[in-house]
């Protein structure tokens, strides 16, 4: 597999070979959670409140650790 030198070219195109996954990856996970809300919410308030709640400390777990990864 050939790598991609990010240090030379024009600096539009190179962010755009950065982003695009990134944004790609972010469309469908805000996707999937709005399918599975969706679902969710035909079971209860509550229930989506759950979901709602878990995805804001499956968040902060997933910074943590993306934080520790980045600073070791």
């Amino acid at each position: 597999m050939q790598g991609q030198n990010l240090t030379s070219g024009p600096i539009p195109k190179q962010l755009w070979s950065l982003a695009w996954p990134m944004m790609l990856s972010m469309f469908f996970h805000s996707l999937y959670n709005l399918v599975d809300a969706f679902w969710v919410a035909k079971i209860s308030a509550s229930a989506i409140a759950a979901v709602s709640i878990s995805q804001i400390i499956l968040f902060i777990m997933i910074s943590l650790a993306m934080g520790i990864s980045v600073g070791t």
